[in-house]
């Protein structure tokens, strides 16, 4: 066992500020993932008061609520100092200059850009919330990438390493697309500095620089359960998106990200919700930060049914082809997800392009 006369379970439901619902928790595997054991109660409670101490000191010290200021405003004024700035002419981005040639619409999301920066320049966990359609899973891992400059600890003025980023999906199928997307805008390669890994498929980020990799879940569980790696060196940032809908597996990877977090205090876990009420999340990581992404234009959401491809003309035969697999795909799985229901169906999110 983790703890000699004690017992995990029930340690983990304490460190938990909002139990996580868990109907048969994997505690077997809870057990096997720590390589350290603690041989007496009085070395639980010294783990756990540290702990406290820790998150005190690094997070609920430093809480803040932000909403970005609405889109007719612009972004705050104030830049904070990781926030890299465009050059001194007042120009934009280049990058941001090239994805409006490219047709990359303006989104909301682009007002988080600098109290993103600002935020992850001092504290370890943040939750950002906002529609569907917003921007956050295609925008705020570029943003880290372009952005991100976070000082030494040992405050030598050094730049830190090149930031590497992880983005969970809870499908297979949305981990490819966003990262197809992701590159499209990029105007690169899949494979460069943006790739994804899933199961029996991987095209990876090839470059050591900056770069983003999209991933499911259950990839991610298995690399915090290597021992090779059990701390994930190989990333500066991780992002759970989709992380409302909460199953068991992204359920039990938040588990291990809080105590990924106790080891590591350099890596930094960004939350991404679709719903407005954040509050399991912001309790659980004991009062984190929060991003609420302003109202403002989305990206259109087009409804086509399956006929729709079928019989329109200006489909190309490869292009209807390719969205033929993906539907029977996210078919197939949403059959096996709900075969106890008498009318099962299913809703998919495909980024434009």
């Amino acid at each position: 066992a983790m703890f000699g006369g004690g017992d995990v379970a029930q340690w983990l439901r304490q460190m938990m500020v909002t139990p996580m619902e868990l109907e048969d928790p994997p505690w077997e595997v809870v057990r096997n993932l720590r390589a350290a054991a603690y041989d007496t109660e009085e070395r639980e409670r010294g783990v756990r008061k540290r702990l406290e101490a820790w998150w005190r000191q690094r997070v609920v010290g430093r809480r803040q609520t932000a909403k970005a200021p609405d889109l007719t405003q612009g972004p705050e004024t104030v830049v904070p100092e990781t926030y890299q700035p465009p050059d001194a002419d007042g120009a934009e981005d280049p990058k941001e200059l090239a994805k409006r040639k490219r047709g990359v619409p303006l989104l909301p999301v682009r007002s988080l850009r600098r109290p993103l920066a600002r935020i992850l320049g001092s504290e370890s966990v943040l939750v950002v919330s906002g529609g569907t359609g917003s921007g956050k899973s295609t925008q705020l891992p570029q943003y880290i990438v372009d952005d991100w400059r976070r000082p030494q600890e040992d405050g030598d003025g050094r730049e830190a390493r090149p930031p590497r980023v992880v983005v969970t999906q809870p499908r297979r199928i949305a981990a490819i697309s966003v990262a197809e997307r992701v590159a499209w805008e990029r105007g690169e390669e899949l494979g460069q500095t943006v790739g994804y890994t899933v199961r029996n498929d991987a095209r990876p980020p090839k470059t050591r620089a900056g770069s983003i990799e999209f991933c499911t879940v259950g990839i991610l569980l298995r690399r915090l359960m290597d021992a090779r790696d059990p701390d994930l060196m190989r990333y500066t940032h991780v992002l759970v998106d989709e992380v409302h809908e909460r199953d068991l597996m992204t359920d039990f990877l938040l588990i291990l990200l809080k105590e990924l977090l106790v080891r590591r205090g350099d890596i930094r876990v960004i939350l991404m919700s679709a719903t407005l009420d954040v509050t399991t999340f912001t309790s659980y990581f004991w009062d984190c930060s929060v991003l609420e992404v302003p109202s403002g234009p989305r990206y259109p959401v087009e409804e086509v049914y399956l006929e729709d491809l079928i019989y329109d003309p200006n489909w190309e035969q490869q292009l209807m082809e390719r969205q033929m697999k993906l539907i029977e795909m996210a078919q197939q799985q949403a059959l096996q997800e709900s075969a106890a229901s008498l009318n099962p169906s299913a809703a998919e999110f495909v980024p434009g392009g």
